[in-house]
């Protein structure tokens, strides 16, 4: 075809040597350093590979050969030498079938009819004579030792479903005939680690023909990530163990997020996860220097306008002429943070003022919030009671992962190598600009002037070409 090939060694040898194994191509750089050392050829060429491979081939087939001769004697005793006795270990397995403790049927108990037909009282005294685990009714280990993940469907608890049963005193036999009541709860174990936690959000709704349940809501002020201030909605529930904010308030104010997990079950009437966390510094309308910080999770909503419905001012308020923490508390409107009970002891100050009709006027750092029965005058109104929990099965490594990111002092400095502070003493020395903006800056080099042979720079510039011609084909 009339095309020179005399210039492909460089390409073949660089093909050649990819395939070859780490001891392989080790020998074959070093034997073409020295060969440049001592001669001035610039690059290798393809016969000094095919030689170094031949005799490379020849040396590993030696070896080979050699190797079963090695005397046998020798081998067991070396053998014998760096034995240890260990104890003997025998393993049998076979299959468990499942036998019930009841009627001694091949079932497991809650599949039993006897067992069933008992009312929940009477198997959980069954299940506590038999000494049996009362959240999987296995007689092998107990409660403390139960492994399994499930737990009872109605009230989350750690026990069997089937031995659910209330208890006297929980439910109230004086409810009004009018009242529909309607509870859901949810609850949701994670897996154990060091971040996992257990949340338990309880909502309840209720029909009523003349009255409105206020709950405590406040007005605070709040800077954002570029100073400017701005005021948002906070629910006061002492019934919840976290704080919690929307997502749209942390994009609002640019705040800063820790990573966090968690699962909260039942917002929505489904599941919601939580991805991170944030702190906040609430401020005081009515007193600018009361302040409280606030580690709260993000969620992307908290719960719908609060209260649901318009309700009619409270006439009694203009008489105590006291300043209220949220001067729109009877106007329907969006919570932009609930202020959990790990907060709560700080934000409540002395002073309470209870009427008979139901409503009580707590005085907080905000102001004075307002909670309890009012009268409204409009029927079928609707009212949704949230409470949250969250419950960490360890230390809460969010809180403290993020109070030590954020306490770090200042002085602490990143301990540098006597290489490393050459390094840089190098840097802000020799570091200068050109004429065209760009930036000059030497190479720290262990030695002064090293010189590098030309070898070197041409076939890592053929390694750089074919490597990007490779990329090209892909």
């Amino acid at each position: 075809m009339g095309i020179d090939t005399t210039s492909w060694d460089v390409i073949i040898i660089h093909v050649v040597t990819s395939k070859l194994d780490s001891e392989t191509r080790k020998m074959w750089e070093h034997r073409v350093g020295l060969q440049a050392e001592k001669s001035n050829d610039d690059l290798p060429t393809w016969p000094q590979l095919t030689e170094f491979l031949e005799t490379r081939f020849r040396a590993l087939e030696m070896m080979n050969q050699s190797a079963p001769n090695i005397n046998r004697s020798q081998h067991v005793e070396k053998i014998q030498h760096s034995y240890q006795p260990t104890k003997p270990k025998s393993f049998y397995s076979a299959v468990q079938q499942n036998k019930c403790t009841m009627c001694s049927g091949s079932h497991n108990l809650y599949q039993c009819k006897q067992f069933n037909h008992l009312n929940p009282q009477e198997r959980s005294s069954y299940v506590q004579e038999q000494r049996l685990c009362f959240n999987c009714l296995s007689p092998a280990h107990s409660v403390r030792g139960c492994h399994q993940a499930t737990c009872c469907r109605r009230c989350g608890r750690r026990h069997h479903t089937l031995l659910h049963f209330e208890r006297q005193g929980l439910t109230s036999h004086h409810q009004e005939p009018n009242i529909e009541n309607e509870v859901k709860s949810a609850t949701e174990n994670l897996a154990a680690s060091d971040s996992e936690t257990k949340i338990v959000a309880n909502f309840a709704r209720e029909k009523l023909p003349e009255h409105q349940v206020l709950l405590a809501t406040a007005s605070v002020n709040v800077k954002s990530n570029n100073g400017s201030k701005h005021i948002i909605r906070a629910l006061l529930d002492q019934g919840s163990m976290a704080s919690f904010v929307t997502e749209a308030t942390v994009q609002l104010l640019g705040l800063k997020r820790v990573p966090a997990s968690g699962i909260v079950s039942g917002l929505g009437e489904g599941e919601t996860r939580i991805k991170s966390m944030v702190s906040i510094n609430l401020e005081s309308r009515h007193n600018p220097e009361k302040t409280v910080q606030v580690n709260a999770f993000v969620l992307k909503s908290l719960t719908s306008l609060l209260p649901t419905t318009q309700l009619t001012e409270i006439a009694w308020l203009k008489g105590e002429r006291i300043p209220l923490a949220d001067p729109h508390y009877n106007a329907p409107g969006r919570i932009n943070i609930l202020l959990g009970a790990e907060v709560y002891g700080d934000i409540v100050l002395s002073g309470i003022i209870k009427k008979a009709d139901g409503l009580i006027a707590q005085n907080t750092m905000f102001g004075w919030v307002l909670s309890g029965r009012v009268r409204d005058t409009k029927k079928g109104t609707k009212l949704v009671n949230m409470h949250i929990g969250v419950k960490t099965v360890k230390e809460d490594t969010f809180l403290k992962q993020f109070w030590e990111m954020e306490n770090e002092p200042d002085s602490v400095k990143k301990q540098l190598t006597r290489e490393e502070e050459l390094c840089e003493e190098r840097f802000k020395s020799t570091t200068k600009r050109d004429q065209n903006g760009r930036y000059v800056v030497r190479l720290p080099f262990k030695v002064e002037d090293p010189r590098m042979p030309i070898w070197w720079f041409e076939r890592n510039s053929s390694k750089k070409v074919l490597s990007s011609g490779e990329e090209a084909n892909k």
